[in-house]
């Protein structure tokens, strides 16, 4: 995103942010748009080591996710198990 506001900047073309009241054409802006997009690169980073951590505890805890609707023939339980699905069974059967 930082590359093409300053691809815009350098043929004098201007970005404004209307909700954060900034201009790219301005220092003050350049340095606001540069700092709020190292902040997302960084809760990002931390939102996806969240999601390892906790898929990582719940395998320790034997608790597998698998996604069901990609297995022709299956659907989860009330408990979440993986089941024979009879009306897709019969397809499985065929192929």
């Amino acid at each position: 995103c930082l590359k093409y506001i300053r691809l815009l900047k350098d043929k004098n073309i201007a970005v404004w942010f209307e909700k954060e009241s900034i201009n790219t054409m301005d220092s003050k802006g350049e340095v606001l748009i540069t700092i709020m997009a190292s902040l997302a690169q960084q809760e990002s980073q931390s939102l996806s080591q969240n999601v390892k951590l906790g898929l990582q505890y719940r395998y320790q805890q034997g608790k597998v996710q698998v996604n069901h609707n990609h297995f022709l023939g299956y659907t989860k339980d009330s408990d979440g198990h993986l089941v024979i699905d009879p009306e897709q069974a019969e397809v499985v059967k065929r192929i």
